[in-house]
């Protein structure tokens, strides 16, 4: 086997390596293959029983059916030979980036649920090019992070490999980590901000009646109420972004080697997104169809 060629990939002990946390290792494929499972369920719903949401609420559903493909990769390179080097690659671009991708995504919803109020109680509508602008925004973020980790992965192979616990690839550069750090920390800030504008709308208004399709038709409370329990998920984001952005080399290294419950506890996230989306009322009541008259 040729070592210096980037898709043979070779290492010592890498033909017989095993997961070092098999039970670990389930999970994190578990709660990803669930996560998408529910996430299409629930954007399928939506989507063909044509109930109200948001044009955002849909991408958000996409960008974390994303994120859970994204965890899934590796499946089937997760033990043994190490992957090839274009998966291995593609993969690690896409771990970092994704994660921005999601918490643009909650941006972008914060931004068009506020302003969908705001203009309601003015009596006007959102255009179509601010709606592509929310569209487009968390893409750029994603496509920024994916080329530095492209570039840097192709100029140092070296550093493309499998993550310790086996569990998907990653690139060994704190410079794409700090970036979608830095991105995710920022949109998760600004969300918040946004969520509180709506939220002080929304008590000062709530009996005006310029909002009364929005309570009715689009079921605006429950929908807020349920992101504002979400927004839980990317305080704690918020956190550990803080947390990469300030470590040194050494912390980043200790980290990356002891990370296994972190990056397992992370698929728990498009779980926790679909059980709180997926249990809106018109949606259960979609699928209890043999009850309609």
């Amino acid at each position: 086997m040729d070592c210096g060629n980037p898709e043979t990939r070779c290492s010592a002990g890498q033909d017989n390596k095993s997961p070092p946390y098999p039970g670990l290792l389930m999970i994190f494929n578990v709660t990803r293959i669930l996560g998408l499972v529910l996430l299409v369920v629930i954007s399928s719903t939506a989507y063909f029983a044509r109930l109200r949401r948001l044009s955002t609420w849909f991408h958000l559903h996409l960008t974390w059916i994303m994120y859970c493909i994204t965890g899934l990769l590796n499946l089937g390179h997760q033990s043994g030979p190490e992957p090839p080097f274009s998966l291995c690659l593609f993969q690690a671009m896409m771990i970092p980036s994704t994660a921005a991708l999601t918490m643009c995504a909650c941006l972008t919803f914060s931004i068009e649920l506020y302003q969908l109020v705001a203009y309601a109680l003015q009596g006007r509508l959102i255009k179509a090019t601010f709606r592509l602008w929310l569209f487009v925004i968390p893409y750029v973020a994603h496509f920024i992070v994916s080329v530095l980790v492209l570039v840097i992965g192709l100029k140092t192979p070296a550093i493309i490999t499998r993550q310790h616990n086996l569990m998907f690839c990653r690139i060994e550069s704190r410079i794409p980590v700090i970036v979608s750090s830095s991105v995710t920390a920022c949109a998760t800030m600004v969300a918040f901000f946004y969520i509180g504008l709506t939220a002080r709308l929304l008590h000062r208004n709530w009996h005006a009646t310029a909002l009364f399709n929005l309570k009715h038709d689009m079921q605006i409370r429950a929908m807020f109420i349920r992101f504002s329990i979400f927004s839980v998920w990317p305080a704690a984001a918020l956190v550990v972004s803080i947390l990469t952005i300030c470590a040194g080399q050494k912390a980043f290294e200790a980290e990356s080697n002891k990370s296994s419950v972190l990056d397992v506890s992370e698929g728990f996230a498009p779980l926790f997104f679909a059980v709180i989306f997926g249990t809106q009322t018109d949606i259960l009541r979609s699928w209890v169809f043999w009850k309609k008259s």
